[in-house]
């Protein structure tokens, strides 16, 4: 992976600092070499990666009399794309055969232009500046792989990989995003769309080409190449649903490890995703090292239902070993929780250089990314393999509502059916059971708060009654997976997982995310993910010859081992090393009170409510109940993503 990043100004002439600033900030994705180019009033830049070696010498930075174009690219169907050109521009195969993914990509384009990414099986973004018309397209892959960012006003425009290479610019207007501070204030953990933490800086929409006429002032303008779900799919029998899914998946992983070389690695959850993936793996790649999230046996005893028998499970069904997260590991007198928040911020790392994470964006999973990665990449992975997106659309956990939903009304009614066949009125039974079904699912669609379990106290009063119609399409996951995936639900996990990986030089591939996987999944019939019980049910019925029969026989896997291992007496002796409860709670006391601290007050007093945030701050932690706990950590998390959004503004203009 590469890091890409770019400006052009309409008054004034790009500034060294500006240069410099951006290329600083995209140095995690390319530490290998630095390519810029300034002409007139623009600039575009590359950081290079040393991944994957490019045999011909080329860079990310490509220039030709018409334009110049910096790509970040992995291409996973060149031979597809060579067969193209060479019909098309009569050369011969070999012209191309050592060309890198980046040049194939460029000279795709202007022969078959823009649209044609549509055919492009990769993860990749890109701008290309065109000289002559002072017009920019930046594009991005179908599924949203590939970050990259761009800072939208009439007189600057600027495009980065990371998004710290746009908010270190000092040009830059910053101002936070009322509409994300609202959403996760509320319980809404991904991004809306092309939106961002802050008003003016988007993200290219997954599938768009972003075009850009600089001629007078900046005007914008969005279009789509591809959109998941556009055509449905009817086949004749059960039978071609399966056979279809268990190719198309198939052949989407034999096409990444054909890429990696053999330096792979995977993660693997237990749960059904990440198990398909990393099974495939193993018998298409051979060996590679594997990572899970969940914590080590030796410090989180086996429950009767626990995800890590699975694992052992698949571990020795394939031959294979997997390394756990160990939960103890350089605790700090029990408060590891709160340590957490402390290095995210950069607090311990203030001396050391910025590709250390020293001002980390907002996130999710930051802290089990950098593990896994810094892990698998020791183990010498380029590549890892990972089961992230199979539940958002191509696994699908799909209720009987969602059949309801979409006018599935015979599917509907035969679950119900089922579900109600041992009752005594059995018709009776069935009517009140999809009544109450109905019911339950659109009052859950109707709440401003459903991950929230401080039910927006946080937050100021006067803000949330101002920003209560506001939508958010993150419901939309368990109802309708193909406008949670077009609304870029995806976003916070992928853009995470791309810089995280990058810092600890592996790079993450996703072969659920497969353009051609997605949409197939997505526009396959929804009752062929629910029948006679069984959720996920085309899925397991594609792969129940390679899994164990633990696996197939779980209905459900929600982090199963950390949910029932919490904080019982038989940790407390590790949780609490030396230390008395009592003198733990005052540590996390001061621990939440700089963490309430950091956030400048006159930023957040508009959004947040501080009189029941002094409370939360002066709270015991360790003394309380789970559920207490629970909403504690939770505001923990929310104020750490503020934190985060405000430090890294100032954090990245200071360096």
């Amino acid at each position: 992976m590469s890091g890409i990043y770019g400006c052009s100004s309409m008054s004034s002439t790009i500034e060294q600092y500006t240069v410099d600033h951006m290329y600083l900030w995209n140095r995690a994705y390319g530490k290998k070499n630095r390519f810029e180019v300034i002409i007139e009033n623009s600039l575009l830049g590359a950081c290079e990666d040393g991944l994957f070696h490019r045999q011909d010498g080329s860079s990310p930075l490509i220039e030709t009399e018409k334009y110049i174009a910096v790509i970040d690219a992995l291409i996973y169907n060149r031979d597809e794309l060579i067969i193209s050109l060479v019909k098309k521009i009569r050369k011969s195969t070999e012209d191309y055969c050592n060309v890198s993914d980046e040049v194939l990509l460029c000279d795709y384009l202007e022969i078959f232009g823009m649209k044609s990414l549509a055919a492009v099986n990769g993860d990749f973004a890109g701008a290309i500046y065109y000289k002559n018309i002072k017009k920019w397209c930046l594009f991005r892959d179908h599924m949203g792989i590939r970050p990259l960012y761009y800072y939208k006003s009439d007189e600057l425009m600027l495009f980065s990989s990371d998004i710290r290479g746009i908010t270190a610019v000092k040009e830059v207007d910053a101002s936070v995003n009322e509409e994300w501070v609202y959403l996760f204030g509320t319980g809404s953990i991904d991004h809306r769309n092309s939106d961002t933490e802050y008003r003016n800086i988007f993200c290219v929409s997954p599938g768009t080409i972003l075009t850009i006429d600089g001629s007078e002032k900046f005007t914008f303008s969005e279009t789509f190449y591809w959109r998941v779900g556009k055509h449905k799919i009817c086949f004749h029998s059960e039978k071609w649903y399966v056979q279809k899914m268990r190719e198309l998946i198939t052949d989407s992983v034999e096409r990444r490890v054909k890429v990696s070389g053999g330096k792979f690695g995977g993660e693997l959850s237990g749960g059904l995703d990440s198990s398909v993936i990393d099974i495939l793996v193993r018998r298409i790649g051979g060996s590679g090292p594997f990572f899970s999230w969940s914590y080590d046996p030796e410090d989180l005893p086996l429950l009767e239902i626990d995800e890590r028998n699975i694992i052992y499970d698949i571990c020795k069904q394939e031959n294979m070993t997997c390394k756990f997260r160990e939960r103890y590991q350089n605790l700090n007198r029990g408060t590891r929780i709160w340590d957490n928040y402390s290095f995210i911020l950069g607090e311990l790392d203030e001396n050391e250089d910025t590709t250390t994470r020293y001002a980390m964006p907002p996130g999710t999973n930051t802290l089990e990314l950098s593990e896994g990665s810094l892990y698998l990449s020791s183990m010498g992975a380029e590549m890892v393999f990972t089961g992230h997106g199979g539940d958002e659309g191509v696994s699908h956990r799909c209720s009987e509502y969602e059949l309801f939903l979409h006018g599935e009304l015979l599917h509907f009614w035969s679950n119900v059916w089922y579900f109600t066949r041992n009752s005594d009125n059995h018709l009776i039974s069935a009517l009140k059971y999809a009544k109450g079904e109905i019911v339950r699912h659109r009052y859950n669609l109707s709440q401003p708060f459903r991950y929230d379990p401080t039910e927006g106290k946080i937050l100021n009063k006067k803000f949330v009654a101002a920003n209560k119609d506001t939508k958010r399409d993150i419901l939309y996951f368990s109802y309708d997976a193909k406008r949670y995936i077009r609304n870029g639900g995806s976003r916070s996990r992928l853009e995470n997982t791309a810089l995280q990986g990058a810092y600890c030089d592996v790079q993450y591939v996703f072969p659920y995310l497969d353009y051609r996987v997605v949409d197939y999944a997505i526009s396959i019939p929804r009752h062929l993910y629910r029948k006679k019980g069984t959720i996920r049910y085309i899925f397991k019925e594609a792969f129940k010859d390679i899994l164990p029969q633990s696996l197939l026989d779980l209905d459900f896997k929600d982090t199963l081992s950390q949910k029932g291992n919490h904080f019982t007496d038989k940790n407390l002796n590790k949780e609490l090393p030396q230390v008395t409860v009592e003198e733990a709670d005052e540590i996390v006391k001061q621990k939440r009170r700089n963490l309430l601290d950091s956030l400048d007050k006159v930023i957040w007093e508009k959004y947040l409510d501080y009189e029941y945030l002094e409370k939360w701050a002066e709270r015991g932690y360790y003394k309380a109940s789970p559920e207490i706990r629970s909403v504690d950590e939770y505001i923990g998390y929310v104020l750490t993503q503020f934190c985060l959004a405000e430090n890294m503004i100032k954090k990245t203009r200071d360096y």
